[in-house]
């Protein structure tokens, strides 16, 4: 997966970085691939939101909870405390049980 980072392309060679995806991942990809299709390169793809936070100053006021917490309400689903460390918590004990602590 290629992630964009608005911040530092301004850098010679940063600006796009890859990152694995795991293999659980692929199927939910693909579904969302075959009904959009290539219309959205972007996971989050409201204009309105890239343009508050691209300011002349630089990317600032990106509230990555706000839209998360925004999504979720779309989708119907429950918010809950403290949402990208309880994710990356629950798949840290997923891969645990895997792989070593220092693989994870």
């Amino acid at each position: 997966m290629s992630i964009r980072e608005p911040k530092v392309e301004h850098h010679e060679g940063r600006g796009v970085r890859s990152c694995r995806i795991f293999s659980e991942l692929r199927p939910i990809l693909d579904k969302a691939f075959e009904i959009f299709g290539d219309k959205s390169e972007l996971v989050v793809a409201a204009p309105q939101y890239r343009a508050a936070a691209n300011t002349a100053m630089g990317w600032k006021n990106s509230n990555l909870r706000t839209e998360m917490t925004r999504l979720l309400r779309r989708a119907s689903v429950s918010g809950w405390p403290r949402l990208f460390h309880s994710m990356r918590a629950s798949r840290q004990t997923e891969l645990q049980r895997e792989f070593p602590l220092h693989v994870v």
